[in-house]
């Protein structure tokens, strides 16, 4: 689920576009063949999206492994894999080590909140109406996430697992401390407001969908089909608990547009 550095940075699609743009990839792969490690680095980072990022490189790897070009630009994308990865991990570690503020700004601390509870509602939706469905426009290289390597489910799992990190909160049941601003997940937020039965409801949806991502396999429609049906269940609970409990809108998302 993107938050943080992730987020400002805009790395999911850098780092992530799917389904990715076979032609693009392929054409860079003919300019591979003989130009030098740096001019390939600087057309790989001047690409679009379509053509970068771990997806091009799975397609690399798994279809065009043996081809000229295709060893040199898989080096040069994953090369810009990792100094993303190495910014964000740098990002994440500064604001780790940041000293805690002896005051909080109320205000400020729901405004962040409320953009992070958007982002996860945005990522449920991405994962149920993009991850999950069959995309055509992958039909040169995979109509499924990860299809090529064979990890669409692990995929899956993958996101699940950053968005109900966040809703479900402690697993031992225990409440967060009582300032909001501090709560860990959307269900101790819940608890700590005294919102236990809406708190409750929440556990029991989680715990379905979860059973559901993890048993969803692409090539069972059946159980693609019921955890979709369970992930919008679970969004339209948490979106309505959120709006009305909270007044947290939803507004922009990193999971609008391609």
């Amino acid at each position: 689920m993107p938050a943080g550095a992730l987020l400002e940075r805009r790395s999911v699609r850098t780092l992530d576009f799917w389904p990715t743009r076979s032609a693009q990839v392929q054409a860079l792969a003919q300019v591979a063949k003989d130009a030098s490690a740096e001019a390939l680095a600087a057309r790989v980072r001047a690409a679009g999206v379509g053509a970068k990022g771990l997806p091009a490189l799975e397609w690399l790897l798994w279809v065009q492994a043996t081809e000229p070009g295709a060893q040199a630009l898989a080096a040069a994308i994953s090369g810009e894999v990792s100094a993303e990865a190495g910014t964000l991990l740098q990002a994440y570690q500064t604001a780790a080590q940041a000293p805690d503020s002896d005051s909080v700004d109320e205000a400020k601390a729901w405004a962040d909140y409320g953009e992070f509870f958007t982002q996860c509602m945005g990522s449920l939706d991405q994962l149920r109406l993009k991850k999950m469905r069959v995309n055509t426009r992958g039909k040169d290289s995979a109509i499924w996430v990860r299809g090529l390597s064979g990890q669409t489910a692990a995929a899956w799992q993958a996101q699940w697992e950053s968005i109900a990190n966040f809703l479900t909160g402690d697993s031992a049941g225990n409440c967060a401390p009582s300032n909001d601003a501090v709560a860990r997940s959307f269900t101790d937020l819940l608890r700590s407001r005294g919102h236990l039965a809406p708190a409750t409801q929440l556990a029991q949806q989680l715990a379905t969908t979860c059973r559901a991502v993890h048993e969803a396999r692409p090539q069972t429609a059946s159980s693609v089909l019921r955890a979709q049906h369970s992930i919008a269940a679970l969004c339209t609970l948490a979106s309505d608990m959120g709006a009305r409990l909270f007044d947290f809108s939803q507004g922009f998302t990193d999971a609008d547009g391609d």
